[in-house]
């Protein structure tokens, strides 16, 4: 995965379409750019940002993803994220990705 096309603005629009109005109207944008960085550090830890041209088959376990996202989430004490709110955020954004790269 390359996130060098990667389009904050974009996945914002695309997550608050993705998640209905109700989810989208509790947060601002730095908020869901907040799930956006527990996402990539997500793929960072695991190498999964590194250009690998054997293996571009990296499957993506979206419940360890919201995992590690709620992990840090809860973490950071100024979060405003339900965490009932982490894995819609995440499979949305997620969606965006599978929608742009492939």
């Amino acid at each position: 995965m390359e996130p060098f096309d990667y389009d904050e603005e974009k996945a914002i629009a695309f997550i608050r379409q993705n998640v209905g109005e109700e989810i989208s109207a509790k947060y601002s944008d730095d908020d869901i750019i907040d799930v956006i960085d527990c996402i990539f550090d997500y793929y960072e830890i695991n190498g999964l940002l590194d250009i690998d041209l054997e293996d571009d088959d990296d499957v993506i376990d979206v419940n360890d993803v919201v995992d590690y996202a709620k992990k840090m989430i809860r973490r950071d004490k100024l979060s405003r994220i339900d965490l009932n709110d982490v894995e819609p955020l995440v499979v949305a954004e997620l969606k965006y990705e599978e929608e742009c790269f492939n």
